[in-house]
């Protein structure tokens, strides 16, 4: 709209939600609608007052024009970056006070939001207006362990913060990998590649990988332990109102099982072979098609990431996926190995140039949250190269709902192709194979019952 006075703004604004809101919910009954407010909640950016509004006003008035026009249910998506953008110690904000008055929100008194709209006048059917955090991250000013260690240590006073506040349904961090032209800022859980000219490529894992990946499990209290010292307190509970660590663990740890190269199944039930079509599988992480594919005299899945998808899906270090979830659950109690065989075509270009070494990772769900996973090499020279997953002693096994495919590859070049899976399977055993010629696809001695 341009500037425009914020009662103008706010008439036209309330429309374009409502019809909205009209809309999802024609698709999803339980699907919400969120206004996106940045940290400022009595400030705003410059001195324009037809440019940007202050967070407390726009809240007020879509209440007020909802209410007047007839509720609906809209909710609040806030983005509680730090103060300075740069500096993750968001507890040290001075700006972000306990009071409704105050002139930011950040994670140092995020807690003030859910409380704001819990008042009277601000409710709908009688209930608070949700939250979502959809957009904030923390920084690291430069790659030392001092300023790493520091936003580690951010992230996870934060998650905790949003953990045990009310009213706050989720918190997504911005972002994945450190973005070379976002102003200097530093937000990712990975470095940048400073050898790949593109912005956004996975250098190296920093602490707040490890921190990110296992704070909603059983390993919560572990990975956060050194970040009680860096912000300067002895126990999480006099900085975290309701910290309960039993209600940490939303999230159970992928069982890491046993993987075999190109093992020989004994009484094999081939559950997905490409024979007819592509069986249910689809495209996942970084990829953009699946197909049927006759190869070597049969038939198998080829999976493309050649086309209509972001540089980074490309980048060899990032794994490609396909999946299939299946039609009913498999019961893998008797036939405990997991098969599938995977190649990587042997070709030339950057993405296969002297030491990538390519891999793949199978995972396998069951219920109640249980996963298993394996990862194995896959050699392109060999041709076909089939990996076993031994699911004997995984809790899950008894009712397999989905399985997932990925590769990858360890260098940092592009790799903007295809690679292809062949014959899922069950078997009772899975015996050590004996040498065999690169290329040939894995014998299989099937037997087709249930």
């Amino acid at each position: 709209m341009g500037p425009q006075d914020r009662d103008v703004f706010l008439e036209q604004y309330t429309r374009a939600m409502r019809l909205t809101w009209q809309a999802v919910r024609k698709a999803d009954a339980n699907a919400r609608v969120y206004t996106s407010l940045t940290h400022f909640w009595t400030g705003v950016v410059g001195d324009d007052p037809e440019y940007t509004y202050k967070g407390r006003d726009v809240v007020e008035g879509l209440n007020a024009l909802t209410k007047a026009q007839g509720d609906f249910d809209w909710n609040i998506a806030h983005h509680p970056y730090p103060e300075n953008l740069f500096n993750p110690a968001f507890w040290n904000d001075r700006t972000a006070t306990d009071s409704f008055d105050t002139l930011r929100i950040t994670f140092k008194n995020i807690e003030l939001l859910p409380r704001y709209l819990a008042q009277e006048h601000l409710l709908h059917d009688g209930r608070p207006r949700r939250v979502i955090l959809s957009e904030q991250g923390l920084n690291s000013q430069d790659y030392t362990d001092e300023q790493l260690r520091l936003q580690a240590a951010a992230y996870a006073y934060a998650y905790y913060k949003v953990a045990f506040a009310e009213g706050i349904d989720s918190f997504i961090l911005h972002r994945h990998v450190d973005h070379k032209q976002e102003g200097g800022l530093r937000l990712g859980l990975w470095t940048w590649d400073e050898e790949h000219a593109a912005p956004s490529n996975v250098g190296d894992r920093k602490p707040v990988h490890e921190v990110f990946k296992y704070i909603d499990t059983e390993r919560s209290l572990e990975v956060t332990e050194s970040a009680k010292k860096i912000i300067g307190i002895s126990d999480r509970k006099d900085v975290i109102p309701g910290s309960d660590p039993a209600r940490l663990a939303t999230r159970k740890l992928p069982a890491t099982v046993g993987v075999q190269l190109d093992a020989e199944p004994a009484l094999e039930h081939v559950v997905s072979d490409f024979e007819r079509d592509t069986g249910g599988w689809r495209p996942s992480d970084n990829a953009a098609a699946v197909e049927r594919v006759a190869v070597d005299g049969g038939h198998a899945l080829r999976v493309h990431f050649d086309r209509d998808l972001p540089s980074w899906s490309m980048y060899t270090k990032a794994y490609k996926g396909t999946d299939l979830v299946l039609d009913r659950p498999l019961d893998a109690s008797l036939r405990s190995q997991l098969s599938v065989s995977v190649r990587v075509p042997e070709h030339a270009g950057d993405g296969f140039r002297p030491g990538n070494v390519f891999s793949a990772k199978v995972r396998v769900y069951g219920p109640d949250g249980e996963v298993a996973e394996g990862v194995g090499a896959v050699d392109p020279a060999r041709g076909w190269n089939r990996l076993t997953l031994d699911l004997s002693r995984w809790a899950g096994r008894k009712a397999v709902s989905r399985v997932k495919v990925w590769v990858r590859g360890s260098v940092g070049s592009d790799w903007a192709g295809s690679y292809e899976i062949d014959r899922l399977s069950l078997a009772a055993a899975a015996v050590p194979a004996p040498a065999r010629q690169a290329g040939g696809r894995p014998r299989s001695a099937r037997d087709e019952g249930p």
